[in-house]
């Protein structure tokens, strides 16, 4: 057998079949979670065959190489943002995070230098191969007919429901089918959200934003007498309020004195919330919610990743509470209904064997801005 300097680097985060020849000259060796190891011997030449698999996580980071040497792709981007596939983010910098990753996945047909790096090549690889499994997948499931290629063309953003259009390329043109992508689950129902409405939405008839004004703000501000900005007005409150950004005077001293009295504070929030619903919940317009779910959800595809793998699921849009049986396109034949309030935040409403949990919170700073209904889907049977 030839001897020679062996260095084992252990890295994590992707699956592959590994071959190595054992030579004279020094060998740098990536070894996962062993399933199978075959050894042959041919011509005084050992040759190594690993099998091997590993649980998602962040490489460790070896320096083997020198980065300034390396030929970044036309797209400028870093071959180290792979890992945002395969590590979760924390809750401020998720929405940074999710633009990372889309920017990839609408990247790929440029990023094909990365395949070979030194250190993320095989998350790469294992990142491309399952997009090219997922396209398969969707092609299959949406009836298109043979294709020559893909591509993909971002779509997000406020004037959008969906992330991006992939296009199927055929011979009479291109067939689009609309994705939206999800990180950490494998199904839309195991998502915390799949929707988002701002509170101003009208599917009832007072709008939170509007009720929180009336009834509970100036108790907000009586629990800190260091609030000394100027009440705002109605009309002008409720302009501002689902904004994001804190340059209204008003706004930011209520941000940079959250912390003053917060329990107290919190506890008028929670309130308002559970008085709207109990005020409200029950006069909730059904059809206007389920029409929003129809625009909303309308062609969509969910491009879910989790555990290394896409996972390619859609949602089934409910058709009011005055439906007809198979009166729309899915066949869905049971009407949408009212069922209740959940922990003094939740609304709960039915179509068949689902369930659609309208969690009512504040996204931006409790009780400060953007007050909005988390969506979640619960499959019951």
């Amino acid at each position: 057998m030839a001897h020679g300097l062996y260095i084992l680097v252990f890295t994590w985060g992707y699956a592959e079949k590994i071959e190595m020849r054992v030579l004279e000259d020094n060998v740098i060796l990536l070894i996962m979670s062993l399933v199978s190891v075959r050894l042959s011997v041919e011509d005084g030449v050992v040759t190594v065959s690993l099998t091997v698999r590993a649980p998602i996580r962040r490489p460790r980071r070896v320096d083997l190489y020198d980065a300034s040497t390396e030929s970044p792709p036309s797209s400028g981007m870093d071959p180290s943002l792979i890992t945002t596939f395969f590590q979760s983010s924390t809750r401020e910098t998720n929405d940074a995070t999710n633009a990372i990753r889309e920017r990839i996945l609408g990247s790929l047909s440029t990023l094909h230098a990365f395949l070979e790096d030194p250190l993320y090549g095989a998350q790469w690889r294992l990142l491309i191969v399952a997009w090219d499994t997922a396209v398969r997948t969707i092609a299959e499931q949406t009836h298109v007919p043979p294709y020559d290629r893909v591509s993909v063309s971002m779509k997000g953003g406020r004037g959008y429901h969906y992330d991006a259009d992939l296009l199927f390329h055929i011979a009479e043109g291109a067939m689009v089918r609309r994705i939206e992508f999800k990180y950490g689950a494998s199904r839309v129902a195991a998502l915390p959200q799949f929707l988002s409405l701002q509170a101003k939405f009208p599917m009832f008839p007072v709008t939170y934003d509007a009720f929180y004004y009336d009834h509970f703000l100036e108790r907000y501000r009586a629990c800190d007498e260091g609030l000394t900005e100027p009440m705002l007005a109605r009309e002008e409150y409720l302009r501002r309020v689902t904004s994001t950004t804190y340059e209204v005077p008003f706004f930011h001293q209520l941000k940079e004195r959250e912390h003053v009295r917060k329990l107290e504070k919190n506890r008028v929030v929670n309130d308002s919330i559970t008085a709207y619903l109990e005020a409200h919940g029950p006069s909730m317009n059904l059809a206007c919610f389920a029409e929003k779910l129809q625009v909303s959800q309308a062609g969509k595809i969910y491009l879910l990743w989790s555990d290394g793998a896409f996972h390619v699921d859609t949602t089934q849009c409910p058709s009011g509470s005055d439906s007809k049986s198979g009166s729309d396109s899915d066949g869905i034949q049971e009407p949408l209904v009212y069922l209740g309030i959940k922990g003094g935040n939740t609304i709960r409403v039915q179509q068949g064997g689902t369930e659609y949990h309208l969690l009512l919170r504040w996204r931006n700073h409790k009780g400060i801005l953007n007050p909005a209904w988390q969506i979640k889907k619960v499959q019951k049977n």
